[in-house]
C-alpha cells in the first residue's frame, strides 16, 4: 500500500487521485476494514449484514468471501443498527478481533497470511455495546460504544473498564462514539481519537457529531 503524506500542518502535499480498485456487488454494508501486515496487496472488509469478511486485492479488485462464521451474523428479526453483525475489525500478529454490534459479542479468530481461518472462533465478551475499536501491543482494545463511552476490553481476560465518557448517560464528554484510533506522531501516540455519530442513536443530541481525542497518559500503545 502507498503512504498518504501530509505536511505538518495537516495540508496535503499533493492532489490526491481517487481511483476505484473494484466493486463488490455482492455485498450489502461494508463497514469495517484492515489488513493483516500493511505489506499486503489486500485488504479485509467487515460486511455487517452478509455476515462475514470480504477480501479485496487492490490491485485487482478481485474479491471473495473469505470468511463467513455465525458469530459474524447479526441478530434475527431485528432492524437498523440492531440487525448489524460484525462491524469493527483488528488483526494483530495473524489473530483476526472483531465486534458483533447487534449481538454485543467480541470475538477473535487464528488467520493464515492469506486470510483463511486457521482455527475456530474464541467469544471475549458477550456482553458490550461495541462498533469500532483500537487495540494496543497488550492486547487490549479500546472500543467506541455507542452507549456513549470508550471502553477498554482486556482481550485476554474480557474484563472491561469505562475509561472515558459516562456508560448510557446523555451527559456524557463523549456521545454515541462510532470509532476509535490511536495517534500516530510522537506528541499523541499514548491517545485516542473517537468520532461520534451526531445522534443516531440513543442518548445522543442532535449535531454532536464530531470527534474527540482522548489523553490516556500511555507512553506506548
Amino acid at each position: 500500500m502507498h503512504p498518504f503524506i501530509n505536511s505538518p500542518n495537516g495540508t496535503t502535499c499533493a492532489t490526491p487521485i481517487i481511483k476505484e480498485v473494484g466493486r463488490v456487488h455482492e455485498g450489502i454494508a461494508m463497514n469495517g476494514m484492515t489488513h493483516i501486515h500493511q505489506s499486503d496487496d489486500f485488504v479485509l472488509i467487515s460486511d455487517s449484514l452478509v455476515g462475514g469478511v470480504w477480501k479485496v486485492h487492490i490491485k485487482t479488485g478481485k474479491h471473495e468471501l473469505v470468511i463467513k462464521d455465525a458469530s459474524m451474523d447479526g441478530p434475527a428479526n431485528e432492524t437498523d443498527f440492531s440487525a448489524y453483525g460484525i462491524n469493527g475489525l483488528r488483526v494483530k500478529n495473524n489473530v483476526l478481533f472483531y465486534c458483533n454490534s447487534g449481538a454485543q459479542t467480541f470475538w477473535k479468530m487464528p488467520l493464515h497470511a492469506n486470510a483463511t481461518t486457521a482455527g475456530p472462533a474464541s467469544l471475549i465478551t458477550s456482553d458490550i455495546a461495541c462498533d469500532d475499536f483500537a487495540i494496543d501491543d497488550h492486547d487490549n482494545a479500546y472500543v467506541a460504544s455507542p452507549r456513549n463511552a470508550l471502553i477498554r476490553l482486556d482481550t485476554r481476560t474480557g474484563a472491561q473498564l469505562v475509561v472515558a465518557g459516562t456508560f448510557n448517560k446523555s451527559s456524557s464528554d463523549i456521545l454515541s462514539a462510532t470509532s476509535a484510533r490511536f495517534g500516530i506522531g510522537k506528541w499523541d501516540r499514548g491517545s485516542v481519537y473517537l468520532t461520534t455519530n451526531g445522534g443516531a442513536f440513543v442518548g445522543a443530541p442532535k449535531g454532536s457529531q464530531g470527534i474527540s481525542r482522548v489523553d490516556l497518559g500511555l507512553w506506548e500503545h
